[in-house]
Formats: structure tokens, sequence, C-alpha cells
């Protein structure tokens, strides 16, 4: 089952990205691998990872590079805590 583990946010909160992580993604094949990928407005895709904590560094590394921001010359994002649902069906 897939988990956000991490998002980082523009000041604005406008722009962002967010990160997933699965441990135990179930391929065609039947093997079993994990899956960290990201989501952000306009953009996604994956990031080869050994373990949650790898995920998270190497997304943050990418995040620091200015990849995700629109002009390279504004705040760059931040992470943010992420907050837990309390809906109840």
């Amino acid at each position: 089952m897939e988990t956000m583990i991490a998002r980082w946010e523009s000041r604005s909160g406008k722009h962002y990205v967010e990160l997933f992580y699965n441990p135990e993604f179930k391929l065609a094949d039947g093997r079993i691998v994990i899956d960290a990928h990201y989501r952000a407005p306009h953009a996604g895709g994956g990031i080869t990872a050994t373990s949650r904590e790898d995920a998270i560094a190497k997304m943050e590394a990418r995040v620091a590079s200015g990849y995700f921001q629109p002009d390279a010359n504004r705040t760059p994002m931040k992470r943010v805590t992420l907050r837990t649902s309390t809906f109840v069906p």
C-alpha cells in the first residue's frame, strides 16, 4: 500500500511535491520491489531508493536543487509536517 511519507511546499503553498513510498510493490511477474515516487502539479516520476530514509534524502536533494521551482530565483520549497486525517467513516 502506498503512503505519502513527505511533502515540500513553496512559501505560499501553491507549489508542492509529495513523496510516496510502498516497500512491497508487486510487479506483474510476481517480484516484490520498493516503489518510491513523487507527484507535483504537472510533474511526477520515480525515485530509485533502497529504503524510506533513502527516498526522502534523494527527494530532499532534488527539491533543494530547485528542480520543482517555477522560477529558480524564488524562495526554495520547505519540507512540511504531514497532517494525519481525522476522518471517521
